[in-house]
Parts: structure tokens; C-alpha cells; sequence
């Protein structure tokens, strides 16, 4: 054998060399990427504002909701039905909004219902807005979810995480 074609083997060695490593790398971050989600079942990467469920404190199980994937947060308990009958009712009354929210938690408790909605914190105190989410909370109870249902806004801010039950 020549003294080229040995530095050729050389060279194409040290090339597939190279080219394993990288190949073993990428298998290794996708592995830990893997073990990540599988962990960690409740964040959904395809859900665009999933960073904002955390900023709210939901929890539970992200579930993409209308054309512009809105997320519900389904807490233990609640049904991929009674989620989508929820937003139903939110989508028609125009709650998802650039001005309210496109990401909503539901609860299930011993009662009924806990149901957090997205609310800029400057409405909460008007009379109008107080009744607003008072006759939601009557048309989720009578008509949605057929349960008692306790609606909480929140919003969030430098200081926090803020919430309220209004009535």
C-alpha cells in the first residue's frame, strides 16, 4: 500500500470518526429531550404560549383549542368533552380575546368546578365586569357544565401571580 493511499485511510477514518460522534450527540440530546417530555407530560411544546400557563400557575393537561390554538388547561378529572364544551361556550361568547386570553384553566373539586380565566386586573373592580363574570359563572353552572362552578380571574404582573374570586 502507498504512503497516499494510507494517509487517505487515515483521513476517511478520522472523517466517519467525526461523523459517528456527531451522530452520537444528536442521539443524546434527543434522548434527554425525550426523558424530558416523558417527565414532564403536562407542558405541550405545540401549544404557543405554554410559558404563559406557568406564568399563571396552571397546571394539568394542555389541550390546543380553535383556529388559533387557544389552550385549555385541563385540571385531574376533567374530560376532553367537558374541556371542549367550556371553550364552545367561551369561543361564543368571544372570550378569546388579544384584550382577555387565549389560555383558561379548568378544575373539577368536591363541588363542581373551578374555572381560571386570563382578565386584565384594571377590570376587576368594575361593577359592570363583576356582574359580567357573575352571569358567566350562572351559564357555566346552568348550561355548560351543569355543576357549581366558581369562576377566578387572574392575571399576572411584575409582582406575581394575582388572583380573585369576584363573587
Amino acid at each position: 500500500m502507498s504512503e497516499s493511499n494510507i494517509e487517505n485511510s487515515a483521513i476517511e477514518k478520522k472523517g466517519l470518526s467525526l461523523t459517528v460522534k456527531g451522530l452520537l450527540w444528536v442521539l443524546l440530546f434527543f434522548s434527554v429531550a425525550s426523558v424530558f417530555w416523558l417527565l414532564n407530560p403536562r407542558v405541550d411544546p405545540r401549544i404557543s404560549d405554554f410559558s404563559d400557563a406557568y406564568a399563571y400557575g396552571f397546571e394539568g393537561y394542555p389541550m390546543p383549542y380553535g383556529d388559533e390554538l387557544h389552550s385549555i388547561y385541563r385540571g385531574d378529572g376533567i374530560s376532553v368533552e367537558v374541556a371542549e364544551r367550556f371553550g364552545d361556550y367561551l369561543e361564543h361568547i368571544d372570550y378569546f380575546t388579544s384584550d382577555y386570553g387565549g389560555i383558561v384553566q379548568l378544575k373539577q373539586n368536591s363541588e363542581g368546578y373551578e374555572a381560571y380565566l386570563t382578565y386584565r386586573m384594571e377590570y376587576w373592580d368594575s361593577p359592570e365586569f363583576i356582574e359580567e363574570v357573575g352571569n358567566l359563572e350562572e351559564d357555566l353552572e346552568k348550561f355548560v357544565l351543569m355543576k357549581p362552578v366558581r369562576v377566578i380571574v387572574v392575571d399576572e404582573d411584575e409582582n406575581g401571580v394575582h388572583q380573585r374570586t369576584l363573587r
